[in-house]
């Protein structure tokens, strides 16, 4: 089987945001609605993932942050609640709530786990440790990058990861545990490569497994939840 390069992953989750967009657009009623809705979301994601990804923020950081969210997402957050009838405001955002993340799952967080694992092979049959060291790295970053988007919808595991029947608009179970096996075996592979590099970066290397330390958390705390509330035993 031919290895399909991490740019091609780009690609391929470019093009399905733009199938997704046009989707969208083509759905007329409450269109205006439920964009709001997706941009609220967005926002308070975007918010939530800088927060959580970069845990070591200096304070004018976190005041852009709320800056960005009490300019942008809390007059969209009032407009909705003007707008739209009672009945419909909680079905309505946390229907779309529910998509936003599994339209994550699909064209992001699967990209960025094949991503990382792209950037792995090309350590293999790379011989010069400055460039070997850039796609550790960022083999790194991407399984990381995964593991905190999961880590975001630990609360919401219950009605995002189920056992698909119909045409449900959720992720499969088995789909994520998959994924996971994938994220934790490139960790493992990455980890061997780091082992046998002769020429040591000791700071980038302090660096790499200082945030992998904080995403192994992250990750063991997101399958707690999840064995907990399944009853099974996955481990990282």
């Amino acid at each position: 089987m031919k290895n399909v390069k991490f740019s091609d992953w780009q690609d391929l989750s470019l093009k399905k945001n733009i199938e997704e967009i046009n989707k969208t657009l083509k759905k007329k009623p409450l269109l205006n609605i439920l964009l709001l809705v997706e941009i609220v979301i967005g926002i308070c994601a975007l918010c939530i993932n800088i927060i959580a990804f970069n845990y070591q923020l200096n304070i004018s950081l976190y005041w852009f942050v709320l800056i960005i969210f009490v300019t942008i997402g809390l007059p969209l957050v009032l407009f909705l609640i003007v707008k739209l009838p009672k009945q419909n405001k909680r079905f309505l955002i946390k229907k779309q709530m529910i998509k936003f993340y599994v339209d994550k799952f699909d064209n992001e967080i699967c990209t960025y786990a094949m991503m990382a694992n792209s950037f792995y092979e090309n350590t293999i049959k790379e011989e010069n440790e400055k460039i070997k060291y850039f796609y550790i790295s960022q083999s790194c970053y991407y399984v990381n990058k995964c593991i905190n988007e999961l880590y975001i919808m630990k609360t919401l595991i219950q009605f995002i990861f189920l056992s698909k029947k119909g045409n449900e608009k959720i992720v499969d179970k088995q789909r994520l545990i998959l994924m996971i096996k994938l994220l934790k075996e490139t960790r493992k592979n990455i980890n061997d490569v780091i082992k046998n590099v002769v020429n040591k970066d000791n700071g980038l290397e302090n660096y790499i497994a200082k945030e992998n330390e904080h995403h192994d958390l992250l990750i063991k705390d997101f399958l707690n939840s999840y064995n907990t509330l399944y009853g099974e035993k996955n481990c990282w």
